[in-house]
């Protein structure tokens, strides 16, 4: 009798266990992407999770069909560039070429480490870093090496073509310039290096008027001369360094000034000139911003509107009054991204699943929400095949993104399955 009442009290605290054990285990079968992990609070409309599920939008299903879609990597992939009919994408094994109509891989040129940045392209070149500081170029029409450089900290940013010369930042807060013809450094720039380096900081250089801005993860925003890399003022925008990716971070040029977003999530506006800081908008905790680059006519325009995204709000931002046009809150999941084409906003929201309530069980998933351009009201929206992984775009009606379960999917409104 006492040795059955100890297995009847042995198997009670074993009971008892198995929800802590499974609740402390990690994600199986479904790899996300590094950005995607990053996000804390994510919204969930399932039920077993610990925040309360917000109220849907009863909007209609999304007019875009699936034209095709390719599983590159069993990880998340690079951001795809659109060049001339062929996308580029990095993933953990190299570099991609694949044609944008029918989803066929023309070119696979190999890495020893991941490529997690866009590459760049201009002409029949393409180049690119890893995260191993390789930066590569490439001939565009087959992908044979033209020459490579080795930086001395990952390479996690997009590159930038200006004529004959091609800018990168590494990790190690680091600016090079490149020869494109020969990959020869013309110059360096460097800041002084925190003891920790912090991969995948969403931040590219932009150039105007012979002028790079870079923001860099201690807490500053450079303005250095293109040509020879002389620094021209610096601007402390973060109160902290830069701890967290989830935020896109790479400068933004308007007129006269410069944009960012800072570490309290509110946009910084700068004099691009002297550095001068202007004035901070505190609408909401940004994640995102973009701005639209044509009228209504289709004729190219300043950028004096933008568009915000807060973790669960989109909003239209005046640049020339400083006002908020119209807000809208994003009920689809936790905002990711956003881009713009025509009268249409789309934004990439990213959400968990938890049904049965343990940690082995949990999923993220990922939509695309339309709004229009005009006032912000919500269209549709779209469930995607996992996580969003990536930015986004439209190109001829077409829209082309990666997921977290390493897969490139373009959709378009008359779209039907490649088989």
């Amino acid at each position: 009798m006492p040795g059955s009442c100890l297995k009847r009290s042995f198997v009670s605290i074993l009971f008892l266990l198995i929800p802590f054990v499974f609740s402390g285990c990690s994600t199986v079968g479904e790899t996300v992407a590094a950005p995607v992990n990053k996000l804390k609070n994510m919204f969930s409309y399932s039920s077993g999770t610990k925040e309360e599920p917000r109220k849907k939008l009863d909007l209609p299903d999304s007019p875009y069909s699936l034209v095709w879609k390719k599983k590159v990597h069993s990880e998340g992939l690079s951001t795809p560039v659109l060049y001339d009919g062929i996308l580029y994408v990095g993933s953990k094994k190299g570099l991609y070429a694949i044609s944008f109509d029918s989803g066929d891989t023309l070119w696979n040129f190999k890495t020893s480490s991941p490529v997690e940045a866009p590459a760049a392209v201009q002409g029949n070149t393409v180049c690119f870093g890893t995260k191993g500081g390789v930066f590569h170029c490439v001939q565009r029409s087959g992908g044979e090496e033209l020459w490579r450089y080795q930086a001395r900290s990952e390479i996690l940013s997009s590159a930038l073509f200006s004529g004959d010369t091609v800018y990168f930042n590494s990790a190690d807060m680091k600016v090079y310039a490149l020869s494109v013809t020969t990959g020869e450094k013309l110059w360096g720039y460097g800041r002084t290096a925190l003891e920790t380096v912090y991969p995948m900081f969403r931040n590219s250089p932009v150039l105007a008027d012979d002028r790079l801005y870079l923001f860099f993860h201690d807490g500053y925003l450079v303005s250095l001369k293109a040509e020879t890399g002389r620094e021209l003022w610096e601007t402390k925008v973060m109160d902290e360094p830069i701890l967290s990716y989830g935020t896109f971070r790479s400068p933004f040029i308007s007129n006269d000034h410069v944009y960012v977003i800072n570490d309290s999530g509110a946009l910084v506006k700068i004099d691009r000139y002297t550095g001068t800081r202007k004035k901070d908008y505190r609408m909401t905790k940004a994640v995102d911003f973009t701005a639209e680059d044509r009228n209504a006519e289709g004729q190219r325009t300043p950028f004096m509107r933008i568009f915000v995204a807060g973790k669960d709000e989109v909003m239209a931002f005046d640049l020339s009054t400083g006002t908020v046009l119209w807000k809208t809150p994003v009920t689809s999941g936790e905002s990711y991204t956003l881009f713009v084409k025509g009268e249409h906003l789309y934004l990439l929201t990213n959400y968990e699943t938890n049904p049965l309530g343990f940690g082995v069980f949990k999923k993220m998933k990922g939509n695309i929400e339309a709004f229009r351009l005009s006032d912000g009201t919500p269209l549709w929206v779209k469930k995607l095949d996992g996580a969003a992984a990536s930015q986004g775009a439209v190109h001829e009606g077409k829209i082309f993104l990666v997921t977290a379960k390493g897969t490139l999917e373009v959709f378009a409104l008359d779209g039907k399955e490649k088989k």
